[in-house]
């Protein structure tokens, strides 16, 4: 915070905008949106003046922080009865106020602000930037696109032939990447830019920042068997796998057949993007438990990191339950196929995060 009477310098203005940089710009960790910041990027010089339009281009750096986080500006300055007008060059800022002319102290260097326009000062910018700090991993989720889950309009893999039964393979995988490969432009924190590439972990890190899931759906078309309908009731029951920056969630679906995340529990899932390691961990699991002769049946979702800007899915489907006929019928028998449909929600709005690319490493195969 600035001294009332004192002066404020380039400092004040650089530091602030270097803090609001950390969390719109480029940041490090669970920090960062990976934007351009152009308050950062033209820092105030020694013994310069702080011209309005640099307290205005602070200003409007804060708010798309936090309209990204809250749907509202953390500053929203009133001059002449008018909202969101920002400072003019008549203006003068002070710690605590702005007018447009001071008296002065005669007795020494002091003045006071005349008609102070309290609440709009350096220290009410300060305070806004805490805000936006304390916010964490908050959105208002207003500033997003979202593919429909199950659609597959990111991506996705499919299997036509058929599995399981008595004659073939128990289980099948299927292995998909999410590759975060940068190649766009951020700020640091010290107001330097640079070009993201395909080694770092940054693009990865600005998606789940901002918000960003990476959903998984299961469906089969045209189910015909028994056996079939058993495996679409439990990727009905299974909803919609989100996976996030901290945690792996079930969107709709039910909970029958117990959907188990990693800690054991139907609770959401303590396995999120910063909890990757580069060995695969169970991230959703859940048997088929619909009342039929295919109870047993299950699946698997597990995932890991792989180098620092992809994280490989792997989709596990065990045809365990052999029913209670005599003969055990293969799953797509007669037809129809098998998708596990990837769909993305990403920040685009002023907040904007490039799409990752999608890549199948391998569709469904069956076990050797």
């Amino acid at each position: 915070m600035v001294a009332k009477g004192g002066f404020i310098d380039n400092n004040d203005y650089n530091n602030a905008a270097q803090r609001i940089a950390a969390l719109l710009g480029n940041g490090s960790g669970q920090s960062g949106y990976g934007q351009r910041v152009p308050s950062a990027e033209n820092a105030i010089p020694n013994n310069a003046i702080i011209e309005a339009t640099e307290w205005n281009v602070l200003i409007g750096d804060i708010n798309r922080v936090r309209q990204h986080q809250a749907n509202n500006n953390a500053l929203s300055f009133t001059f002449d009865g008018v909202s969101n007008a920002g400072f003019t060059d008549a203006d003068i800022v002070g710690a605590d106020a702005s007018g447009t002319s001071v008296t002065r102290d005669n007795t020494g260097d002091g003045f006071v602000i005349n008609s102070p326009a309290t609440g709009q000062g350096v220290n009410d910018i300060i305070s806004a930037i805490s805000t936006t700090e304390s916010a964490g991993l908050v959105f208002n989720g207003a500033s997003f696109t979202t593919t429909a889950p199950g659609t597959g309009a990111f991506g996705s893999t499919q299997r036509f032939s058929p599995w399981g039964g008595a004659s073939k393979t128990q289980f099948i995988t299927a292995e998909v990447d999410v590759i975060f490969d940068g190649q766009y432009t951020v700020t640091n924190s010290d107001g330097t830019t640079e070009t993201l590439s395909g080694t770092t972990n940054d693009h990865r890190r600005h998606f789940f920042n901002t918000g960003g899931e990476i959903n998984i759906k299961f469906y089969l078309t045209t189910p015909t068997t028994n056996k079939d309908s058993s495996w679409q009731q439990m990727f009905t029951n299974f909803g919609t796998l989100s996976f996030r920056a901290n945690s792996t969630n079930q969107v709709g679906g039910s909970t029958a057949g117990l959907i188990q995340f990693n800690d054991g529990t139907n609770n959401s899932a303590a396995i999120g993007n910063y909890q990757l390691t580069t060995a695969f961990q169970q991230i959703a699991f859940k048997r088929a438990d619909d009342g039929s002769s295919y109870a047993e049946n299950r699946m698997a979702v597990t995932a890991k990191r792989v180098g620092q800007n992809t994280i490989r899915f792997q989709l596990v489907l065990f045809d365990v339950d052999t029913g209670d006929t005599e003969f055990d019928e293969d799953v797509l028998a007669a037809g129809g196929s098998l998708t596990a449909a990837l769909d993305l929600k990403r920040s685009t709005g002023d907040i904007f995060i490039t799409e990752p690319a999608f890549f199948e490493s391998f569709s469904f195969q069956q076990s050797s």
